[in-house]
């Protein structure tokens, strides 16, 4: 890519993980990072692969899954511009624990292993905020453990709803999931197949809790969601 160093600098500042870091610290790490305009559909990196850098999404939106032995995809998350991925391999050295691909047009600016290590040390609050980032998703993670082994089907299509859920101002009782998601994605971020997630979603709009219009789903009573989920029946 031809973008200026000022660019890359602007790019990366928009980065959460450098919010608060001084401008011309933020231009050295853009000066050390390999930049790659990344079509859709494209595989930065697969499971297993041999450890490497460090990537920061500057546009576009990644998905993170895991391929079991029998070839079942489990997706982990979607991850938008502001993000980093690959610090679990970058940091320990380890094979990739999870495959990476482009869902659009992606810009990424990558920092090998050693500069990423290097940053760390130089700079504690960095460091800090990569703790607090790797803690909130042992807590993510462990939530979905629960959920796989003490939730019906329903009710993990509920939880699953609520964390595609935006994040709504304090009062606000409904929210619009857009664009509204594939049931095969949803089948797969709650290990179930899709025609479960279509009765359960059919169910749900029956009763008006949801909406569905051409691109959105529209949830008409996030507390009424959140009761249901905290109520659901313990298999």
């Amino acid at each position: 890519m031809e973008d200026s160093l000022k660019e890359r600098t602007g790019y990366l500042r928009e980065i959460n993980l450098f919010a608060g870091l001084a401008e011309e610290k933020c231009a050295r790490i853009a000066g050390l990072c390999v930049w790659k305009n990344i079509t859709s559909r494209t595989m930065i990196f697969s499971q297993s692969d041999a450890p490497g850098g460090v990537y920061f999404l500057a546009s576009g939106t990644v998905r993170a899954s895991i391929y079991s032995v029998t070839g079942k995809n489990v997706v982990f998350q979607d991850m938008h511009a502001g993000r980093m991925f690959g610090e679990i391999s970058a940091l320990d050295g380890s094979e990739r624990s999870a495959s990476i691909e482009t869902k659009t047009p992606c810009l990424i600016a990558m920092l090998s292993p050693e500069a990423f290590i290097e940053l760390l040390q130089e700079e504690p609050e960095i460091s800090l905020q990569v703790i607090r980032m790797l803690t909130g998703e042992i807590r993510r993670l462990s939530s979905r453990v629960v959920e796989f082994s003490t939730l019906s089907v329903p009710g993990r299509v509920h939880a699953e709803l609520l964390r595609l859920a935006p994040v709504r101002t304090s009062g606000e009782n409904v929210s619009i999931i857009k664009p509204a998601p594939k049931l095969s994605d949803i089948a797969n971020r709650i290990s179930t197949h899709r025609e479960a997630v279509s009765r359960e979603l059919s169910r749900l709009i029956k009763s008006g809790l949801i909406v569905r219009t051409s691109g959105s789903l529209h949830i008409t009573d996030m507390a009424r969601l959140e009761e249901m989920v905290e109520n659901a029946d313990r298999d």
